[in-house]
């Protein structure tokens, strides 16, 4: 069975529909879906949702959970160690979607992940889709990065990522591109460290391997001066081939460093 917490029904949706489609291409048959709509602080015990979570799992009408994180039944470590047991016990698997699950190309969405962008960091989960520089990509972006931030289980501000997310990447689809032109392609990559720091890198051809672009640099700038505006640690570098060009953002969980 699937499950998600969260007052945002249209997020909720998204994480359903990702968790399913997660499910399905397990061979898994999903017999009940459950959505609690309430913030994530609200004890699982007093959830409605959850409470038939439990019912099912019980009468053993499931044999897994499918959740996106531990943290959407209880942020408590402790809770979430006599959860894991619980299941045991049943016994019952729990299963979320692989951070290094990348993203297929669906109809009319954006294009497949390329390479993963700037130099590494060590990166407990990820994902990463590249994405063409037309006016319809940032709608699109902003709404992938919302179902995979949950996906990843990212403990901060969803609000907060997707801003920085958008202040990075908006500036880089000027109205009016051609969607012909693959070598403008947009990559971008969400990357939750083991500390939680969720890292936020935007890579893009550098003005001597793409079409020439006299605002470009301007462009660069004012994207890395609002994601800081946000709370954001924000650097820029190039690639180790000299083709692109990588802005990064980092954001804490509780907030930016004092």
């Amino acid at each position: 069975m699937l499950y998600t917490a969260g007052a945002h029904a249209p997020a909720a949706h998204r994480t359903l529909a990702a968790l399913r489609h997660f499910a399905v291409l397990r061979g898994w048959h999903v017999v009940h879906e459950a959505h609690d709509p309430v913030p994530l602080h609200v004890p699982a015990r007093q959830r409605t949702g959850w409470r038939s979570v439990e019912r099912v799992l019980v009468a053993r009408q499931a044999t897994g959970l499918v959740i996106p994180a531990l943290h959407e039944v209880t942020t408590d470590p402790a809770r979430q160690t006599a959860l894991r047991r619980w299941l045991r016990r049943l016994p019952a698997f729990t299963a979320s979607p692989r951070a290094t699950d990348r993203a297929t190309r669906p109809s009319g969405t954006g294009r497949s992940a390329a390479p993963e962008p700037g130099p590494g960091v060590p990166a407990a989960r990820a994902w990463s889709r590249s994405y063409a520089r037309t006016e319809a990509s940032p709608g699109r972006l902003r709404d992938d990065a919302r179902t995979h931030l949950v996906l990843l289980g990212w403990p901060g501000d969803t609000a907060t990522a997707i801003e920085v997310l958008d202040r990075l990447a908006h500036p880089l689809f000027p109205p009016g591109r051609s969607a012909l032109d693959a070598s403008e392609d947009i990559t971008v990559r969400l990357a939750v460290t083991e500390e939680e720091h969720l890292v936020t890198d935007v890579r893009i051809p550098r003005p001597d391997t793409a079409p020439a672009d006299r605002n470009r640099a301007a462009r660069l700038a004012n994207s890395l001066a609002n994601a800081r505006l946000q709370g954001a640690e924000v650097s820029c570098f190039p690639s180790e081939d000299a083709r692109f060009t990588t802005l990064r953002a980092l954001l804490r969980p509780e907030g930016p460093a004092r």
